[in-house]
């Protein structure tokens, strides 16, 4: 039963049934990119221009730690053991975008892929590719690119300025958007059980408690926080429940059951603001990304400047530079810009699943201040 719609962003918190879904399609690729899925050059604080100068690379094999109780042996291949901390070490290889997932499922990521590191291990065994010439020369290239990444990276974090991060935070402050939200809590019941909803009504005007009839009578994930919705706009629920939400002023309830897709609610709205912008270190990550990418391209561009470059065609004529590449701009980094502010995205769970609880679940600023904690929302 999902009250809201589909999430913009790629953050999955679901049902069993989703939860297998992406599990699936994780081993998926963990099995296609085997070896060096989390073989990544430690980039991962740069922009996506700087990123694609990363190479693949093998890292060194760590000790494997003792077994003890604590630490217990999760895999063997061909008799070579793997700890639990082996496992746990591992993880932090896996791809930043990786991390969102429960614990539980990086740990199996990360054994899978050390077992599969391990058995093409077995393999390598006596082949005497060391002295390949093949693997000198990518190891070479290799090389190359992670000092590049590694200068590029230096030289743009002395242009990174606390100075150009406040100002950046005050035109994110100036540019947010007015989003008018109210904080709600409900309780759900069937679409056929009206005669109930009237009856907590009933029980409202009598005094009864609402979180503890929520907790006891609401049919979504919300009855265990007493209803709670936490904060949301009106493009983020469903119409009926949004014009009611609304137009009830804060401290009271609907006094009629509001009539939804999905049941019964009776809504009581606890709130109103407008959208608080994200203060400066809730936003200071996102603007950092944005800016290092502006500052790739100044870099680049200056030393564009600085550099004697000719073009020829074809037949070796000389010709005049292109226009693109004299203003440096950046190469494509295969994913848009993180914008740290709109404050009118749509947002969206599973059916069972509570709204982002932290600032660190949240996709943008404004989603680490504008949802509350366990908070589930009503919608289409």
């Amino acid at each position: 039963m999902s009250y809201l719609p589909p999430r913009q962003d790629s953050s999955f918190r679901g049902s069993e049934s989703g939860h297998a879904v992406i599990v699936f399609l994780l081993l998926i690729i963990v099995g296609a990119l085997g070896f060096i899925a989390g073989r990544m050059t430690p980039t991962s604080s740069l922009p996506k221009p700087l990123q694609n100068f990363a190479a693949v690379q093998s890292a060194p094999e760590s000790p494997s730690h003792p077994v003890s109780a604590d630490n217990p042996v999760v895999a063997k291949v061909n008799g070579e053991e793997i700890t639990k901390a082996d496992a746990q070490d591992a993880i932090k290889s896996l791809p930043d975008n990786f991390k969102q997932f429960p614990e539980d499922v990086l740990q199996q990521i990360a054994l899978d892929q050390m077992i599969g590191e391990k058995v093409i291990d077995s393999k390598l065994a006596g082949a005497g590719l060391e002295n390949d010439p093949e693997v000198k020369k990518e190891i070479a290239n290799a090389e190359k690119q992670i000092i590049r990444s590694i200068f590029i990276e230096r030289e743009v974090k002395k242009e990174l300025t606390d100075e150009r991060i406040k100002q950046a935070y005050e035109d994110y402050k100036a540019k947010f958007p007015k989003v008018e939200e109210v904080k709600a809590a409900h309780i759900l019941v069937s679409k056929d059980d009206e005669k109930k909803a009237l009856d907590l009504i009933k029980q409202l005007d009598g005094g009864a408690d609402f979180a503890k009839l929520a907790k006891e009578n609401s049919l979504d994930g919300s009855a265990e926080s007493g209803g709670d919705l936490g904060y949301f706009a009106k493009n983020e629920v469903v119409p009926e429940f949004a014009k009611a939400a609304f137009e009830t002023k804060p401290g009271s309830y609907t006094k009629k059951p509001v009539k939804t897709d999905f049941g019964y609610h009776i809504i009581k709205v606890e709130d109103k603001r407008t959208r608080p912008a994200a203060d400066f270190e809730t936003a200071k990550p996102y603007l950092e990304q944005e800016l290092s990418r502006q500052l790739y391209n100044e870099v680049v561009a200056k030393w564009r400047d600085e550099a004697n470059i000719e073009h020829y065609d074809a037949n070796g004529k000389l010709i005049a530079e292109p226009q693109e590449q004299a203003e440096g701009m950046e190469p494509d980094a295969g994913e848009e810009a993180v914008e740290p502010a709109t404050g009118v995205e749509e947002e969206g769970m599973d059916a069972e699943s509570p709204a982002p609880d932290s600032a660190s679940e949240a996709d943008t600023p404004e989603d680490a201040v504008s949802q509350e904690p366990s908070a589930e929302k009503p919608s289409e």
